[in-house]
């Protein structure tokens, strides 16, 4: 995925979020990342079906600002979650929030029922 999608620790640090203060001298901070990243985009992809796999959300996201920072803003969650919450369900209802309505992931048939439910 394009580097300009995927969220920094310097992005992180600004919101409060420092890696370097959790992880031991920063070792697996890119692993977090990336972690926090795979999540977001395998939650699209299940949520809505509109997207053809990883370049299809690069295409939705575009050099849009907005839906850049929101996608990075789904990634901070997810991260935060990892870190401080429940790291085997790390996708909750702020996450899906934000893809559903600031992101405007279409949700499909199948997952509106589930999402609702949750939310």
């Amino acid at each position: 995925m394009n580097s300009q999608y995927i969220i920094t620790n310097e992005e992180l640090a600004i919101q409060g979020l420092d890696l370097n203060e959790y992880v031991l001298e920063g070792t697996f901070i890119n692993a977090i990342i990336m972690k926090g990243l795979n999540i977001v985009v395998d939650r699209m992809l299940q949520i809505g079906d509109q997207y053809k796999g990883i370049r299809g959300i690069e295409e939705y996201l575009g050099t849009d600002e907005e839906r850049i920072e929101s996608f990075k803003h789904a990634q901070y969650l997810v991260i935060y979650n990892l870190v401080f919450m429940n790291e085997s369900e790390p996708v909750d209802r702020y996450v899906d929030g934000v893809l559903v309505h600031q992101l405007g992931c279409k949700i499909n048939n199948l997952q509106k029922g589930l999402y609702y439910k949750n939310n």
